[in-house]
């Protein structure tokens, strides 16, 4: 569906598009992510929805990921970069969101910033 406030073809509606287009893709995943985990007693599926925070050298700056993820795409993310196999039947690091997408290999950061401990706002850095 493209915006009304934006001409056919325009970047903005295009911009739409994608955004719903990787909404859509993400519903179709939980789907099957329901579905997979149905015959597992005790699984309700995803929590409550928590922030995702990467702290690394080569995190992308002001980034924001809209992939589905959780604390085992933090397994599958160990799991696949050493090459170490899946934990086992039932584990939900087998349908895990990619955390890749949040880190930009080829640019290390070197730039530091300092905050203050009892208020977290930045008072330090480069």
């Amino acid at each position: 569906m493209r915006s009304t406030s934006a001409a056919p073809g325009s970047s903005a509606g295009t911009s739409i598009i994608l955004q719903r287009s990787a909404v859509e893709s993400n519903s179709a995943r939980f789907a099957r992510t329901v579905s997979s985990l149905a015959a597992q007693q005790a699984r309700c599926g995803y929590g409550p929805r928590l922030p995702f925070l990467v702290v690394s050298p080569y995190a992308k700056k002001n980034f924001v990921d809209h992939t589905i993820t959780d604390q085992s795409s933090v397994v599958k993310f160990i799991e696949e970069n050493w090459d170490l196999p899946q934990l086992g039947n039932g584990s939900f690091d087998q349908i895990a969101g990619p955390i890749d997408n949040m880190f930009n290999w080829n640019n290390q950061r070197t730039e530091k910033v300092i905050l203050d401990p009892t208020t977290g706002q930045v008072v330090g850095g480069n």
